[in-house]
């Protein structure tokens, strides 16, 4: 007898599985030379290989089933992230928050008023469709004269839900409730227990977070995603929550959304009046955002382990980001730094900025609202949080394209379109993010990728900052790109310059269309020397060693308190293009650090304007500095009455110095694709 072949366990495939059965056949005696594919065995084999497929299969399902990482059913993650104690987050609807004003009639008597829970809101149309917004809380106020006023009054798009459920321990004594609806927000979801049909006394349940502060008379209620994607509250047992008593009923309301189509929104009125005879008036504090669709299985996969780590407390800065995204997901981006990366550090504290969607700025109100009921609840006890606002550095672009108009079908005016669609494209996915690097060499790929046509691509970068001058005070502002820029020579490229013009009375009373320009400063001396790090402990006057390429700067610290409270440089040297200053001795415990600016590295920004001739004039010859090595513009003493264009906003254009930067902290790149300025293409037809 044949030695029999071995069967190769790791081919699992149909017909590899066929092939070992039949060559495992064909090595016993009986079957040497039989013709399987003709004969009634090949049909049995059929079967032998099609349930040994089925079944490696089925199991190779099941065993990646089995973890966290490799689950593909919704289901299945939803409950691995359930051992970790992370539940999904439900859809979002969009949120806006308004402000109210309703003047009663004059014979009405009313001195208190107030806008139910979900009380209706309806926008204006979008799209051809209007809106639904719910209020999502109680509120009264009294009235002022006539006006009830009604402020940071929080709407929420989508339908409400009201659900009403008996509990009978005897056919569910689990005491669990599926609420029948997809797409729930679950933070409007709101849980009321009444004693019964007949006793309309009622208590609020708060959902649990945290198991060591429930006790056997908590009345919270858990929350839940089921296999079938629907939510299910469920309550405690009598050891860890209250459980609940027969008959109870147990209402739960809620708003469904509609997805994400309310965003941008903003303008919003009652549906109904709340006092015969009254008028009404709503004024939105920003549009409409926020809207998502439910946790996708990758971001549960990525989220669910760091909130375990997490424990629902925030200690490092993965757990304040990975808590903030889940409690509150109305942010784009968010960041997390502690006090100690500041300079100099400010300990005991934590900084959090983040970036709102559809939108660049944060209300006041939202900022309390995230420290004082997200934040504080989780962080610890002796750190102080503080909101930061996010500094963005708009990015704007010149592109030079070079295509053969022979290799393509498309108009120049398709191309341009092409392009600003590629740029737009990769600007989606590399800015408005945190901690995000800039590469010129990816976003030229992106663009050469777009058409085949196009041989070559070039693109310049103008960084821009925006903010709102106090008109009519005199204010020192600080603008940081973050990054070193060009010395702008003369009028040529990379000079730094602003827009739109603003105004400012000249020596004589005339107000003047003016702007902001650098002058670069040609000397290569030492001009001041900063202090990065004021060390500690000093106890006599350390020494000050000046390295580089130039010669004769010589400065000396002053001390107070043991640290380096300021420099003073005694000669300033010549022919320096880099330098390091070092401190040694003064026998400090903790050494400070130095930087030295070079003259030629700061530049003088000055105020000007055009006479009726055109010719420049200026009018403040020392408005401020930009430090070319830090990328830091200064504005001192600076005072306009007014804008031009009747924007609020002045912006500043600088030109980095690298086409490779990174935004840290509370820095961000951003590129605004509706601003048609922003980007600007040139085409150029080549030959092959």
């Amino acid at each position: 007898m044949a030695t029999p072949s071995k069967i190769r366990l790791s081919d699992l495939d149909f017909e590899t599985i066929k092939e070992n059965l039949k060559s495992y056949l064909k090595d016993q005696s009986e079957f040497q030379d039989y013709n399987f594919e003709g004969s009634a065995i090949n049909i049995l084999l059929d079967i032998l290989a099609y349930n040994t497929h089925y079944n490696a299969f089925y199991m190779n399902m099941i065993a990646n089933e089995m973890f966290l990482d490799s689950s593909s059913l919704r289901s299945s993650v939803v409950s691995h992230a359930k051992l970790l104690g992370y539940t999904p987050r439900s859809a979002t609807t969009s949120r806006a928050v308004v402000n109210v004003s309703i003047t009663k009639a004059v014979t009405d008597s009313t001195t208190l008023l107030t806008i139910p829970r979900f009380t209706p809101f309806i926008t204006d149309s979008l799209n051809g469709t209007s809106y639904r917004f719910l209020s999502i809380t109680d509120q009264t106020v009294a009235n002022t004269g006539r006006i009830f006023k009604f402020t940071d009054l929080e709407l929420k798009e989508g339908q409400e839900a009201s659900y009403v459920f008996l509990v009978d321990n005897q056919t569910n004594g689990t005491q669990t409730f599926v609420l029948p609806d997809y797409n729930i927000d679950t933070s409007t979801l709101q849980i009321a227990v009444q004693k019964s049909a007949t006793n309309s006394e009622r208590s609020i349940y708060k959902l649990a977070q945290d198991a060591t502060e429930v006790t056997s008379d908590s009345k919270v209620f858990y929350l839940e995603e089921n296999i079938n994607g629907l939510y299910q509250v469920y309550f405690g047992d009598g050891i860890i929550g209250k459980r609940l008593d027969q008959d109870n009923l147990v209402i739960a309301t809620y708003i469904v959304s509609n997805g994400v189509q309310a965003d941008g929104l903003g303008k919003f009125k009652l549906q109904y009046t709340l006092l015969p005879g009254s008028t009404s008036a709503t004024t939105a504090l920003g549009k409409s955002s926020g809207a998502s669709y439910p946790e996708l299985l990758d971001d549960i996969k990525f989220s669910a382990p760091k909130a375990f780590i997490a424990q629902n407390r925030a200690v490092t800065k993965n757990d304040y980001i990975t808590l903030l995204n889940k409690k509150y997901p109305y942010f784009d981006a968010v960041t997390v730094w502690g006090g100690e990366e500041e300079d100099p550090p400010v300990y005991g504290k934590v900084f959090i900025s983040a970036k709102p969607k559809l939108a660049f700025d944060i209300t006041e109100e939202e900022k309390d609202y995230v420290v004082e009921n997200i934040i504080k609840p989780i962080s610890v006890l002796t750190v102080t949080p503080e909101f930061v606002d996010p500094d963005y550095n708009f990015m704007n672009f010149s592109v030079t394209v070079k295509y053969n108009p022979n290799e393509t079908n498309r108009t120049p005016q398709q191309m341009k379109s092409l392009v600003r669609r590629a740029v737009a494209e990769y600007s989606a996915g590399a800015f408005n993010s945190f901690n995000a690097y800039f590469y010129k060499s990816r976003i030229l790929r992106a663009i050469d990728d777009s058409e085949p046509s196009i041989k070559a691509s070039d693109i310049d970068i103008v960084l821009q900052k925006k903010f709102e001058p106090a008109l009519g005070t005199s204010e020192n502002y600080v603008l940081n790109f973050g990054t070193s820029l060009i010395r702008g020579a003369g009028a040529g490229a990379g000079k730094l310059y602003s827009s739109p013009y603003f105004e400012i009375e000249d020596s004589f009373g005339i107000t003047r269309q003016c702007y902001i320009e650098e002058t670069p400063k040609s000397f290569t001396g030492i001009d001041q020397i900063i202090v990065v790090k004021p060390g500690s402990g000093y106890v006599k006057t350390p020494k000050i060693t000046i390295s580089g390429d130039g010669t004769g700067a010589a400065a000396y610290p002053v001390i107070v308190n043991g640290r380096i409270q300021s420099v003073v440089v005694t000669k300033k040297g010549v022919d320096y293009t880099t330098a390091t200053a070092t401190l040694t001795g003064g026998g400090a415990n903790k050494v400070g650090q130095l930087r030295p600016l070079i003259q030629g590295n700061v530049g003088t920004l000055r105020i000007f304007y055009y006479d009726s001739s055109g010719n420049k004039v200026v009018l403040v010859e020392n408005a401020g500095t930009v430090e070319y090595s830090s990328g830091i513009v200064k504005l001192n003493n600076f005072a306009p009455i007014s804008l031009g264009q009747s924007l609020t906003e002045l912006s500043i254009f600088v030109t980095p110095s690298t086409s490779n930067f990174y935004s840290d902290k509370n820095r961000l790149l951003t590129y605004d694709s509706s601003v048609v300025s922003t980007l600007s293409i040139d085409l150029i037809p080549v030959g092959n």
